[in-house]
């Protein structure tokens, strides 16, 4: 894909294949991007209401840095939620701490829309949107991640 001009990133949650696997769809892609809900594998698996969620999730992760080569890429996505906006640091933490190598962390939904515009356990007040913008800080900084917005903010929504 490169070689055309494309990068090719897939975002998910699981990284399971009904069709294919990893090792499989690697030489066709720039990187993998997983979506982590909390800090620990509980949290996580709560979240998604699925036992096993996280493990499998960072294990597939992991299988794919073994074999992609050195111009491809593992992206962390960071929702950030009522839940977790105090934890975004402790959440990639716990990754590299599990030894994934991470390139890069995307933050999205700070604002809550869609299916969670308007309620309250999504909405953020100021003071919990401020910690979320240290908690990226911090990642950015002291696990030396590079860190993007992918969202707008729309501090319209703050209350």
């Amino acid at each position: 894909m490169s070689s055309l001009g494309f990068s090719l990133p897939i975002l998910s949650n699981t990284h399971n294949y009904k069709n294919s696997s990893i090792e499989r769809i690697t030489p066709y892609v720039s990187s993998l991007e997983g979506t982590i809900h909390g800090e620990t594998a509980k949290i996580h698996d709560t979240f998604c209401g699925v036992e096993g969620a996280y493990d499998n999730l960072v294990s597939n992760l992991k299988l794919y840095n073994s074999i992609k080569d050195k111009n491809q890429n593992i992206g962390i996505v960071l929702n950030v939620m009522k839940h977790n906006y105090n934890h975004l640091y402790d959440s990639i933490y716990s990754l590299k701490e599990q030894n994934l190598d991470i390139d890069y962390v995307l933050v999205q939904r700070i604002g809550a829309y869609g299916k969670a515009y308007g309620k309250d356990n999504y909405m953020m007040i100021l003071e919990q949107i401020i910690s979320a913008f240290e908690n990226i800080d911090r990642i950015n900084k002291d696990l030396n991640v590079e860190t993007r917005m992918v969202d707008a903010f729309p501090y319209c929504f703050n209350r």
